[in-house]
């Protein structure tokens, strides 16, 4: 299982943390329905969830798997993005998602109570940030690596305070930054990287698969 993606935001839209820890920025970056259709996954999130519920919501967007979850009692929501290996039972996905969602309670309903992330800093935003790789992912996903591959300044809202929009003089929403930050588009290489990083990885994994599938069928003939 390898960590793709991260966002939390408020229920109303508003951003507050968001980094790219593998090849999903960048294949967004060139790959227009793939983009649009986690736009569209964000944006639709508090009908999915209903009012007053919690709970784990998943949805499919390429290769990644995008995992919600509702932070009670309020109300932002966290997504996770994760590519699968073939040896992941759901179970041992389910169970490290939550802890992984616990920790992001902790950290953002107590570490950080009360804040409001519409005025927030830009120290506030890399304290959140080392709590989180320290205290949440690191513990969570052993053996975890940062391999972001974004270009400087490109990743959604890189570690800054929301951005105001002129228009209204409010913070933007999640569409609305996601969409001023790629406006920048990647470098071709670092895209094309990530297009065949992922394409490799697949390759790997269905042969790692295949490979165990025969080793079973060896240890049992009968079946």
């Amino acid at each position: 299982m390898k960590l793709e993606y991260l966002i939390i935001y408020e229920d109303y839209g508003l951003p507050i943390f968001s980094e790219c820890y593998g090849s999903f920025c960048a294949t967004m970056g060139f790959d227009k329905n793939l983009f649009s259709g986690f736009l569209s996954a964000l944006s639709s999130m508090s009908e999915m969830f209903g009012e007053g519920k919690g709970g784990l919501k998943m949805v499919e967007l390429g290769y990644t798997n995008l995992n919600f979850q509702r932070i009670l009692p309020s109300g932002r929501v966290v997504c996770v993005g994760l590519v699968k290996n073939s040896e992941d039972d759901q179970d041992y996905i389910e169970s490290t998602l939550d802890r992984f969602f616990d920790k992001i309670h902790q950290i953002i309903e107590v570490d950080f109570k009360d804040k409001n992330w519409e005025s927030v800093t830009d120290k506030e935003i890399h304290e959140l940030k080392h709590k989180i790789d320290y205290e949440a992912i690191l513990p969570t996903f052993p053996g975890f690596k940062n391999n972001e591959i974004c270009a400087k300044g490109t990743c959604p809202f890189d570690h800054k305070p929301p951005q105001i929009n002129p228009k209204t003089n409010k913070p933007n929403n999640v569409v609305e930054q996601f969409e001023s930050n790629y406006n920048i588009k990647q470098p071709l290489v670092k895209r094309l990287f990530a297009k065949y990083f992922i394409y490799i990885y697949r390759k790997i994994d269905v042969w790692k698969h295949n490979r165990r599938e025969k080793k079973l069928r060896s240890s049992n003939p009968m079946n």
